[in-house]
Order: structure tokens, then C-alpha cells, then sequence
């Protein structure tokens, strides 16, 4: 999962923010477990115009939190 958050951060720097967006769900799909990638690809898909998307990643993040031991 690691590795797709630095892919991630990668294509954000240069700009892409899709293939950014693709990265980071991935990395969130592949079990990293950090608050930090939910917050940038939740601003990802709230810049791109994606509202909807970025809503339902919060509320599987907080779900995530909510029912974690």
C-alpha cells in the first residue's frame, strides 16, 4: 500500500490528478492505515469536481474508525 501512496504523492506533484486518484484509492484498497490518505484523496476528488466520490470515501473512512477495536 505503500508503494501507491508515493506513487500518489508522485502524480500529485506533477499534477495528474487522476492518475493521483487512482494511486491513493489503491493504496487505501491494499490496507495502508493512515488518516493523511483519505485527506488528500478526499481534496483530490473534491477538486476535480467529484463530490459525491469524495463524500463516500469520508464515510467509509469514518466508518473505518468508528468500527475499529
Amino acid at each position: 500500500p505503500y508503494l501507491y501512496y508515493n506513487l500518489g504523492e508522485i502524480e500529485n506533484l506533477l499534477g495528474d490528478a487522476n492518475a493521483a486518484i487512482a494511486a491513493f484509492s489503491q493504496s487505501i484498497e491494499k490496507g495502508i492505515d493512515h488518516e493523511a490518505t483519505y485527506v488528500v484523496l478526499i481534496d483530490l476528488l473534491r477538486a476535480t469536481g467529484r463530490e459525491e466520490e469524495a463524500l463516500a470515501w469520508k464515510n467509509r473512512y469514518i466508518d473505518q474508525t468508528t468500527t475499529s477495536p
